[in-house]
C-alpha cells in the first residue's frame, strides 16, 4: 500500500512540474525560440511537435500536429480531424474515450478507437478507423451515410482489432469481436457477425456476409455471398447470387439452382 502511495505521490509530481515548465515556455517563448521537442515526460497540450517519452494531457493538441514517440496517456482525442493537426504515435496509445489520432504504430486501448491508420493493435468496445475528413464534395459510404460537408477518404488497419464493434474501410489482417465490418478487406474475420465488401479471406460466425467480391471461405450458421462467392461456404445455409466454388451444408443454393448438403459450380 505504502508503494502505491509512493507511485502516485511521483506521478503527481513529474505532471506538476510539467505544468510548471509549460507555463515557464510561455513566458520565455517572447524572449527567445522555443525548442520543439520535448522529454521525457510532457504535459499535453503544449506546442511541441515531438514528443519522446510520456505525453500526459486530458485532450488532443488541436492547433498543431504532433509526433509522440513513447506513451501518450489522454482523457478523450480530437473527434473531427483536421489534415493540418494530426497527431502520429509511435508506442503505446492509451485514451479513455476517442483516441483521436491521425497514425498509429504501435498498440491503441480506449473505449472508443478511433484512428485513421494503424499499424498494430486497436483494443476497445468500438474500433474504428476513421477516413480522413477533407473538405468537398459529399458522398456515399456504407458507415456512416451521407456526409454534407465533408469528402472522406480511406483509411487502413495493418495488424489487429479486438473489441465488440469492428469497423474500417481497408483490413490486412485479423477483426475479433461481437461484430465486423470491413470495406475492401484481405484477412480473417471472427465474430458473430461478419459483413465484407470486396473481402478476401475468412469469415467465421454465425451471421457472414459478403457483398460484391468475396474470395475465401465462409464458415457460419448462415452464409452470404450476395454478388459473387469465390471459394468455400459451410454452415446450415448457404447462399450464392453467383457460385465459383463449393457449398456444404443443409441448405445450398444460388441464383441459378440448388442443393442439399453439397453443391458446386466451376467457372
Amino acid at each position: 500500500m505504502k508503494n502505491i502511495q509512493k507511485i502516485i505521490i511521483l506521478f503527481f509530481t513529474m505532471l506538476s512540474v510539467c505544468i510548471s515548465a509549460h507555463g515557464q515556455d510561455s513566458t520565455e517563448a517572447t524572449n527567445q525560440t522555443e525548442s520543439k521537442i520535448r522529454f521525457p515526460v510532457w504535459y499535453n497540450p503544449s506546442d511541441a511537435t515531438d514528443i519522446y517519452g510520456v505525453s500526459l494531457g486530458l485532450f488532443v493538441h488541436k492547433d498543431k500536429k504532433q509526433t509522440i514517440n513513447g506513451v501518450n496517456l489522454t482523457l478523450t482525442g480530437n473527434e473531427y480531424f483536421r489534415k493540418d493537426n494530426f497527431n502520429d504515435v509511435n508506442g503505446i496509445n492509451f485514451s479513455v474515450w476517442h483516441t483521436g489520432i491521425s497514425n498509429l504504430n504501435g498498440i491503441s486501448i480506449s473505449i472508443n478507437t478511433d484512428i485513421i491508420e494503424t499499424n498494430g493493435i486497436q483494443i476497445g468496445l468500438f474500433n474504428s478507423n476513421r477516413p480522413q475528413m477533407r473538405q468537398g464534395e459529399p458522398e456515399i459510404i456504407p458507415i456512416y451515410g451521407k456526409v454534407t460537408s465533408f469528402k472522406l477518404g480511406k483509411s487502413k488497419l495493418n495488424g489487429i482489432q479486438i473489441g465488440f464493434t469492428n469497423q474500417i474501410f481497408n483490413l490486412k489482417g485479423i477483426q475479433v469481436g461481437a461484430s465486423n465490418f470491413s470495406d475492401n478487406g484481405k484477412g480473417v474475420q471472427i465474430a458473430l457477425i461478419n459483413f465484407g465488401i470486396d473481402f478476401y479471406g475468412t469469415q467465421m460466425s454465425i451471421l457472414n456476409i459478403a457483398r460484391d467480391r468475396f474470395h475465401g471461405c465462409q464458415f457460419g450458421v448462415y452464409n452470404s455471398g450476395r454478388t459473387k462467392m469465390n471459394g468455400l461456404q459451410f454452415g446450415l445455409f448457404n447462399y450464392s447470387a453467383k457460385l465459383n466454388g463449393v457449398q456444404i451444408g443443409l441448405i445450398n443454393w444460388t441464383d441459378e439452382n440448388w442443393m442439399p448438403i453439397i453443391n458446386w459450380n466451376f467457372e
